[in-house]
C-alpha cells in the first residue's frame, strides 16, 4: 500500500494537510484522500479519467478542494513516479 502526505496552499494562508492512499478497486487503481479544516474531516477518492486525476465520491466537499484538484493530481503524478 502506498501512502504520502502533502501540504498545499489552498487559501490564503490556508494550508491543510492532505493524506493521499493508493487503493485497489475493481474499476482500477484510486487514491483515497483525507483532509481536515478547522471544522471537520473530509474523505474523497481521486480517479484516473483520460490521463488526469480527478475528485470522485466527494459529497459535501467545500469548494477549497474542488479547486486544488489540480495542485492534487500534480501531487498523485510526482510521487508514482518515486
Amino acid at each position: 500500500m502506498q501512502t504520502f502526505t502533502k501540504r498545499v496552499s489552498v487559501e490564503q494562508g490556508f494550508d491543510p494537510e492532505f493524506h493521499f492512499t493508493k487503493i485497489y478497486t475493481t474499476q482500477g487503481v484510486r487514491f483515497h484522500v483525507s483532509v481536515r479544516d478547522a471544522d471537520r474531516p473530509y474523505a474523497f477518492n481521486m480517479e484516473l479519467k483520460n490521463r488526469e486525476w480527478k475528485i470522485i465520491n466527494a459529497p459535501e466537499v467545500p469548494c477549497w478542494i474542488i479547486n486544488a484538484e489540480n495542485q492534487l493530481q500534480e501531487i498523485i503524478f510526482m510521487n508514482l513516479l518515486d
